[in-house]
């Protein structure tokens, strides 16, 4: 049996390959050059792919639709949407017809760049042609309007989908979603919307549906005529689940929104019965809807990270001292011994948060930091102990601590042990931040602050520098010429003397 069977697949190949055109040198080479154009884009070569096609024109050898749609594709996934806009023109010029392939990757290079007017040069081209999209290239057009910020087209493309024939899958409601979460005005009835019909299709959302609903119920307006107050400062918001499960997110006045350990207990509930489970990502986005930093290990978002086995990884630790730094800086030093006792590694630009033995300080947004502390006491008690550490900030941190203690007014002498520590430090950077802080508060410098930025200005160790610290010193001195102007032509009452920079380096 298994013999006659393999005799007649041998007859089969054998008339095959007579009946087979032999291929001329032209096409021989025209399929030489496509083979090569879709390995290199494979392996993300797409310059050196280019290159193949300009070649390949110039020997009068024009590609087909598929290695078009292999480069058009390359070109979207790095964010070349112009270029691959070009080569769609291109397409069209050599009589080729663009698939629903070409479509959904210029859309999704659209989603990439968030540009908008490539966008809509391609759906009128679209509306043109009379071309009807699939499910794919549906879902590629709704997550373009989702990253365009374009909620209200999103929703015109998806109520379509039904004449087109088009079923919503799970990329669907994602992208839905994501257009729920820029819709500053009525974000939150839309997502109900949109759960509701998600939970009505019979799909089960999976981890990412629900990682994108808490970044909603973060990010998405709240409507004014769905929500019931409790309080005079607080109203609630409630959200339906499905499957029995109901959440409620608190909103006060002020826009702080947060939700509750029972609440949090329903969504996890929900999530296991859709037979999915919780990842890291999900606790990232729980932390920015906790009013109370989870610092020890009593809290209970700690135990449901070890209850689902999820270990918080550096990007879940630099999140939590941002948000402790947000509200109150004392919890970051628990935070990070928390952070040393388990060996994580924080990203270098986390590094900037460390300070002084476990002292925690922002780097951005510090104005904005210390007029949120709950108390002009953690500021006081924050000072002494730098001051017991005998440790002395060289930028504007310090002086925003004396700036919300009472009784304390900024004078030379703290600008100027500033300025020392700035200058030991080499930190020309931080140097032009002081005399800017000095500008401000029109203080005059006295006669040792002059012969220090004196000896700063003619700095003898220029040579040894390096390119990058050589670059920042001939900004400090430039701009110290301005400074020098407007500070030192009108002298300080208390110091008649005057000094004059010598211009002899270079």
């Amino acid at each position: 049996k298994w013999e006659g069977q393999e005799a007649k697949w041998e007859g089969q190949q054998r008339r095959a390959k007579q009946e087979r055109k032999p291929l001329n040198r032209v096409e021989k080479e025209k399929r030489w050059y496509h083979n090569r154009i879709l390995k290199l884009t494979g392996r993300g070569e797409v310059e050196q792919a280019m290159q193949l096609l300009w070649e390949m024109q110039s020997k009068v050898l024009y590609a087909d639709l598929v290695a078009y749609n292999c480069l058009i594709a390359a070109l979207c996934r790095t964010g070349e949407i112009k270029t691959a806009f070009r080569l769609f023109n291109d397409l069209k010029k050599r009589g080729l017809c663009p698939s629903h392939r070409t479509y959904t990757s210029l859309f999704n290079g659209c989603a990439v760049r968030g540009n908008w007017d490539i966008f809509e040069r391609i759906q009128s081209e679209m509306e043109r042609r009379d071309f009807v999209p699939n499910t794919v290239t549906c879902n590629a057009i709704l997550k373009a309007c989702a990253m365009c910020g374009k909620p209200a087209e999103a929703f015109e493309i998806y109520s379509k989908m039904t004449n087109w024939n088009c079923h919503p899958d799970m990329h669907t409601y994602s992208s839905l979603i994501m257009c729920a979460c820029e819709d500053k005005e009525d974000g939150l009835a839309v997502l109900q919307r949109v759960w509701n019909d998600l939970i009505a299709s019979g799909d089960l959302p999976n981890v990412y549906c629900f990682n994108l609903l808490l970044r909603c119920l973060r990010e998405g307006g709240v409507p004014g005529t769905d929500t019931s107050h409790l309080e005079d400062n607080e109203r609630v918001f409630p959200f339906v689940l499905g499957r029995g499960y109901t959440m409620s997110l608190g909103i006060s006045d002020d826009g702080v929104r947060w939700l509750t350990e029972e609440t949090i207990q329903q969504l996890l509930l929900c999530m296991e019965e859709c037979g999915t489970a919780p990842d890291v990502k999900t606790f990232h986005f729980l932390l920015r809807l906790l009013l109370i930093i989870p610092t020890n290990e009593g809290h209970f978002l700690w135990k449901l990270a070890a209850k689902y086995g999820i270990k918080a990884d550096a990007a879940f630790y630099g999140e939590l001292l941002k948000i402790s730094r947000e509200r109150d800086l004392f919890e970051s030093q628990a935070i990070l011994d928390k952070v040393r006792r388990e060996g994580v590694i924080l990203r270098k630009e986390r590094s900037d948060l460390v300070r002084s033995e476990g002292v925690v300080l922002g780097k951005e947004k510090t104005n904005e930091s210390f007029k949120k502390f709950k108390s002009e006491e953690s500021a006081i008690k924050l000072l002494e102990k730098l001051k017991v550490r005998n440790y002395i900030l060289y930028s504007s941190i310090y002086l925003s601590f004396l700036v919300q203690l009472e009784g304390v007014s900024l004078d030379v002498d703290i600008f100027k042990q500033l300025l020392k520590r700035a200058v030991k430090k080499r930190n020309y950077l931080h140097l032009i931040q002081l005399l800017k802080e000095m500008k401000m508060a029109a203080i005059f410098p006295d006669k040792d602050m002059k012969k220090l930025l004196t000896d700063t200005y003619d700095n003898k160790d220029i040579v040894a520098m390096n390119p990058y610290l050589k670059k920042q010193y001939h900004g400090y001195r430039g701009y110290l010429e301005l400074w020098k102007r407007s500070m030192w032509l009108d002298e300080s009452p208390d110091d008649d003397s005057h000094v004059t920079f010598n211009q002899s380096n270079n």
